[in-house]
């Protein structure tokens, strides 16, 4: 990387596709590493250096990375200057960034003539990153933007050739600001019609938009959305030949499906060497020993996510038996276990968080929770654990003895004492809990204090009917489409009976109707 004005930082980000890259930099040595670099970032997983004018090595000219792998590791790097200039966000490509509270970052996307929909996807590790988007060449801002989302927590902004400011053949700039401190990945993907093969038919219909392929992340959760009867694609890189691979879709509603090949680019019905497609959330594990396996390094697994109705969903691929899945604030994340067998999680909380809850809740067999704050935990060592029958739940507040004060980092693992279908979600006491359609959640509150969910809202003909079932004590449910965080007094449905409360929701209600239709 080469810095030529003295007013502006350097961010070199390293994003990991599998394994875990360290990154080491230098202005003079031409081959830094962990002895001769300035400076460093070894974390687990992605890393972020950013070299600031203050700093006291800074100066203009050349800065030489080193990128070294921990376990065999694929991975992007970028470096960007922090100026008035937009890198490149390559469509497909995940890209990892640090900002602090009200920072912001900008990047560029460029679309061709025949555009169908741009989608960028927001996935934090921690934080409330929002997004805004200009298409007439103009800096975005909070103030000026054609497009923009800022939900709490991650992200998703869909901008489709037929909207309002929408360009085809041009440059989309995107400028993301952090509400507080966040980390997160930012993922493009791009859709141009008429080219065939792509998402809009599990047939390869001529006339089905192409779509751009994502790269997962080994261990990263992204978010997904995929018409009835479409194809959402994806591709992930294989470091092992000695190791299963393991891709887990959750379904936030509808029924996606996996398939999978490693010879076939777009994987779909009657295309595929591996599938999952049981009814709701679906895991699938490929063994090394299969005779589809690929052969040698240098490989590539391709994915397939068909709708068998219109579904938004979450899909994570990994490899390595003691991958760190990462926790989404609030999102849930399907896996499933044999009786003995570990996954592991690491779940990052915020800078204002002052409590956060971490829930296992089991379609079949007995999960088995356990938590740590530096290392992985076992049933031997570790700080908090839930080890009932069933489903388990670990809260950990600000008035715990070993409470840390945030950001900061947990780690995760999830023991199958029978085999085992499980959902987890860990979430802060400021995350928005997103709602798995027709998956129940346990929750308990006390007086007078409030309990906060979210649910996607897909198809023009989506009811809704959220009901809450008091166990103990009489909670009372409060809805809306526009309110973050709806109360008694801020709300647009409500049920306050004495015992079980119901909303239902037609899909012509105006409101609804104007959500779904955005």
């Amino acid at each position: 990387a080469y810095v030529t004005d003295a007013a502006s930082s350097l961010r070199i980000a390293v994003t990991p596709l599998t394994g875990d890259p360290d990154v080491y930099v230098s202005t003079e040595v031409q081959r830094p590493d962990a002895s001769t670099a300035t400076w460093h970032a070894s974390s687990w997983g992605s890393d972020t250096i950013i070299v600031d004018p203050d700093d006291s090595h800074f100066k203009t000219g050349a800065y030489y990375i080193g990128v070294t792998a921990f376990v065999n590791s694929t991975y992007t790097v970028t470096a960007s200057l922090e100026d008035d200039s937009y890198p490149v966000l390559v469509a497909g490509s995940p890209q990892h960034v640090v900002l602090a509270e009200d920072e912001w970052a900008y990047f560029q996307v460029t679309v061709g003539a025949n555009l169908a929909s741009l989608r960028l996807t927001l996935t934090p590790d921690h934080g409330d990153p929002d997004v805004y988007v200009t298409a007439d060449g103009t800096r975005p801002s909070t103030t000026s933007y054609q497009f923009m989302s800022a939900s709490m927590g991650d992200d998703e902004l869909v901008i489709r050739a037929g909207d309002h400011d929408a360009c085809s053949g041009c440059a989309y700039r995107v400028g993301i600001v952090a509400f507080s401190a966040s980390e997160f990945t930012i993922t493009a993907t791009v859709e141009y019609a008429g080219s065939g093969g792509g998402a809009g038919s599990d047939e390869g219909d001529s006339e089905a938009p192409a779509q751009s392929t994502t790269l997962l992340s080994d261990g990263l959760p992204v978010p997904g959305q995929v018409a009835a009867g479409a194809v959402a694609y994806y591709r992930f890189s294989v470091d092992r030949t000695d190791q299963a691979l393991r891709v887990v879709v959750t379904p936030l509603s509808g029924d996606p499906d996996i398939y999978a090949s490693f010879t076939e680019p777009r994987p779909r019905a009657g295309h595929s060497d591996f599938a999952a497609t049981s009814m709701g959330g679906d895991t699938l594990v490929i063994s090394h020993f299969s005779a589809a396996f690929c052969a040698a390094l240098d490989c590539t697994l391709f994915v397939g996510v068909h709708g068998a109705t219109e579904s938004r969903f979450t899909i994570v691929a990994s490899q390595h038996n003691e991958t760190l899945v990462r926790l989404v604030d609030g999102m849930p994340q399907r896996t499933a276990l044999i009786a003995g067998q570990w996954q592991y999680y690491q779940y990052t909380l915020g800078a204002y968080a002052q409590g956060l809850t971490i829930s296992v809740t089991p379609d079949f067999g007995d999960p088995d929770v356990y938590v740590s704050g530096d290392v992985l935990p076992t049933r031997s060592e570790h700080t908090w654990s839930a080890t009932r029958p069933g489903g388990d739940t670990v809260t950990i507040s600000a008035a715990d003895p070993d409470w840390r004060a945030p950001p900061c980092t947990f780690m995760v693992g999830v023991v199958a004492w029978l085999e085992t279908n499980f959902t987890i979600v860990a979430a802060s006491d400021t995350a928005l809990r997103v709602l798995e359609d027709g998956t129940p959640v346990t929750g308990d509150l006390a007086p007078g204090t409030y309990a906060y969910f979210r649910m996607p809202l897909d198809g023009a003909a989506t009811d809704v009917e959220v009901i809450v079932t008091p166990l103990s004590g009489n909670p009372d449910l409060f809805a809306s489409v526009t309110a973050m965080r709806p109360n008694a007094t801020h709300h647009a449905y409500r049920s306050t009976t004495a015992d079980r409360d119901v909303i239902f929701v037609r899909h012509d209600d105006p409101a609804v109707a104007a959500c779904t239709a955005r």
